[in-house]
Protein backbone atom coordinates (compact mmCIF):
# COMPACT_ATOMS: atom_id res chain seq x y z
CA UNK A 1 0.00 0.00 0.00
CA UNK A 2 2.66 2.50 1.07
CA UNK A 3 4.75 2.45 -2.47
CA UNK A 4 1.72 3.37 -4.57
CA UNK A 5 0.61 6.02 -1.69
CA UNK A 6 3.85 7.40 -2.28
CA UNK A 7 3.72 7.43 -6.46
CA UNK A 8 -0.05 8.88 -5.70
CA UNK A 9 1.20 11.63 -3.47
CA UNK A 10 4.53 12.59 -5.70
CA UNK A 11 1.76 12.48 -8.62
CA UNK A 12 -0.34 15.05 -6.98
CA UNK A 13 2.69 17.09 -5.59
CA UNK A 14 3.97 17.28 -8.92
CA UNK A 15 1.02 18.85 -10.38
CA UNK A 16 0.97 21.36 -7.55
CA UNK A 17 -1.63 20.33 -5.10
CA UNK A 18 -0.81 21.30 -1.58
CA UNK A 19 -3.32 18.53 0.26
CA UNK A 20 -3.64 15.20 -0.05
CA UNK A 21 -7.26 14.13 1.73
CA UNK A 22 -7.52 10.39 2.65
CA UNK A 23 -11.45 9.15 2.75
CA UNK A 24 -11.02 6.64 4.83
CA UNK A 25 -14.32 4.96 7.42
CA UNK A 26 -13.33 2.47 9.85
CA UNK A 27 -10.50 2.37 12.63
CA UNK A 28 -7.47 4.31 10.72
CA UNK A 29 -4.87 4.39 13.95
CA UNK A 30 -2.53 2.11 11.94
CA UNK A 31 -2.99 3.28 8.53
CA UNK A 32 -2.31 7.21 9.75
CA UNK A 33 1.80 6.39 10.69
CA UNK A 34 2.09 5.35 6.76
CA UNK A 35 -0.52 7.79 5.36
CA UNK A 36 1.74 10.61 6.77
CA UNK A 37 4.69 8.72 5.64
CA UNK A 38 3.76 9.05 1.85
CA UNK A 39 2.75 12.06 2.83
CA UNK A 40 -0.94 12.17 2.97
CA UNK A 41 -1.60 15.51 4.71
CA UNK A 42 -5.37 15.44 5.57
CA UNK A 43 -7.00 12.46 7.01
CA UNK A 44 -11.47 12.06 6.73
CA UNK A 45 -13.53 11.67 8.59
CA UNK A 46 -12.41 9.60 11.82
CA UNK A 47 -15.51 7.95 12.76
CA UNK A 48 -15.90 7.62 16.28
CA UNK A 49 -17.96 4.73 16.02
CA UNK A 50 -15.10 2.53 14.74
CA UNK A 51 -12.88 3.53 18.00
CA UNK A 52 -11.42 6.68 16.32
CA UNK A 53 -10.36 9.02 18.97
CA UNK A 54 -9.17 12.78 17.16
CA UNK A 55 -7.91 14.35 20.50
CA UNK A 56 -5.32 11.10 20.61
CA UNK A 57 -4.75 11.04 16.95
CA UNK A 58 -3.61 15.41 17.89
CA UNK A 59 -2.05 14.28 20.40
CA UNK A 60 0.05 11.60 19.28
CA UNK A 61 0.89 13.19 15.52
CA UNK A 62 0.64 17.07 16.56
CA UNK A 63 0.34 18.71 12.79
CA UNK A 64 1.95 15.98 10.89
CA UNK A 65 -1.40 15.31 9.63
CA UNK A 66 -4.99 17.41 9.72
CA UNK A 67 -8.26 16.27 9.98
CA UNK A 68 -11.70 16.40 9.27
CA UNK A 69 -14.07 15.09 10.90
CA UNK A 70 -14.71 13.37 14.18
CA UNK A 71 -18.03 14.83 15.82
CA UNK A 72 -20.44 11.31 16.20
CA UNK A 73 -22.57 11.24 14.19
CA UNK A 74 -24.84 8.90 16.66
CA UNK A 75 -25.02 12.09 19.49
CA UNK A 76 -26.73 14.65 17.16
CA UNK A 77 -30.00 13.14 18.35
CA UNK A 78 -30.92 16.42 20.40
CA UNK A 79 -29.98 20.03 20.92
CA UNK A 80 -28.17 18.68 25.03
CA UNK A 81 -26.76 15.44 22.97
CA UNK A 82 -25.34 18.00 20.28
CA UNK A 83 -23.83 20.38 22.82
CA UNK A 84 -22.07 17.52 24.89
CA UNK A 85 -20.80 15.90 22.08
CA UNK A 86 -19.16 19.08 20.32
CA UNK A 87 -17.79 20.55 23.69
CA UNK A 88 -15.98 17.48 24.65
CA UNK A 89 -14.04 18.11 21.76
CA UNK A 90 -13.86 20.74 19.69
CA UNK A 91 -13.01 23.56 21.32
CA UNK A 92 -9.96 21.66 21.85
CA UNK A 93 -9.22 20.59 18.89
CA UNK A 94 -10.25 24.07 17.05
CA UNK A 95 -7.58 25.69 19.48
CA UNK A 96 -4.68 23.12 18.10
CA UNK A 97 -4.83 23.56 14.41
CA UNK A 98 -5.32 21.69 11.38
CA UNK A 99 -9.09 20.24 12.01
CA UNK A 100 -12.50 20.83 10.15
CA UNK A 101 -14.50 19.83 12.61
CA UNK A 102 -17.54 17.96 11.10
CA UNK A 103 -19.60 14.88 11.24
CA UNK A 104 -17.87 11.76 11.44
CA UNK A 105 -19.92 10.41 8.41
CA UNK A 106 -22.80 11.22 6.12
CA UNK A 107 -25.51 12.85 8.23
CA UNK A 108 -27.69 10.25 9.14
CA UNK A 109 -31.74 10.59 8.19
CA UNK A 110 -32.35 10.43 11.86
CA UNK A 111 -30.80 13.41 13.14
CA UNK A 112 -33.37 15.66 13.31
CA UNK A 113 -32.71 19.03 11.20
CA UNK A 114 -32.89 21.19 14.41
CA UNK A 115 -29.94 19.35 15.78
CA UNK A 116 -27.96 19.43 12.68
CA UNK A 117 -28.24 23.06 12.39
CA UNK A 118 -27.73 23.35 16.26
CA UNK A 119 -23.98 21.47 15.69
CA UNK A 120 -23.29 24.30 12.51
CA UNK A 121 -24.51 27.12 15.00
CA UNK A 122 -22.22 25.51 17.86
CA UNK A 123 -19.13 25.09 15.53
CA UNK A 124 -19.39 28.46 14.04
CA UNK A 125 -19.47 30.21 17.27
CA UNK A 126 -16.14 28.22 18.91
CA UNK A 127 -14.68 28.90 15.11
CA UNK A 128 -15.18 33.03 15.66
CA UNK A 129 -14.44 32.97 19.28
CA UNK A 130 -18.01 34.09 20.07
CA UNK A 131 -20.05 32.68 22.93
CA UNK A 132 -21.81 29.04 22.69
CA UNK A 133 -25.37 29.18 22.27
CA UNK A 134 -26.76 26.60 25.22
CA UNK A 135 -28.92 23.95 24.17
CA UNK A 136 -32.12 26.02 25.48
CA UNK A 137 -31.57 28.93 23.19
CA UNK A 138 -32.98 29.51 19.90
CA UNK A 139 -31.46 29.07 17.10
CA UNK A 140 -30.14 32.42 14.75
CA UNK A 141 -31.44 30.10 12.41
CA UNK A 142 -34.88 30.14 13.39
CA UNK A 143 -35.45 33.77 13.44
CA UNK A 144 -35.06 33.91 9.59
CA UNK A 145 -36.82 30.52 8.85
CA UNK A 146 -39.44 30.80 11.84
CA UNK A 147 -39.70 27.43 13.90
CA UNK A 148 -38.79 24.21 12.42
CA UNK A 149 -41.20 21.77 14.30
CA UNK A 150 -43.35 21.02 11.44
CA UNK A 151 -41.06 19.96 8.37
CA UNK A 152 -41.88 20.44 4.96
CA UNK A 153 -43.88 17.73 3.14
CA UNK A 154 -44.83 17.60 -0.66
CA UNK A 155 -48.54 18.61 0.71
CA UNK A 156 -47.35 22.00 1.89
CA UNK A 157 -46.18 22.43 -1.87
CA UNK A 158 -48.28 25.11 -3.75
CA UNK A 159 -50.69 23.54 -5.64
CA UNK A 160 -50.44 26.05 -8.58
CA UNK A 161 -49.35 24.87 -11.96
CA UNK A 162 -46.02 26.46 -12.68
CA UNK A 163 -45.88 28.29 -15.79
Amino acid sequence: MLPRYKRWVTFLRDLGVPLVVVDSDGYVGELLPLWIEAGVNVAFPLEIAAGNDPVAVRKQYGQEIAFIGGIDKREIRSKERTYHEVMRRVPWLIEQGGYLPRLDHAVPPDVPLRSYLYMCELIKALAEGRAVPGPDQPLGIEEQLGPIERMWSPQMAPQEPHH
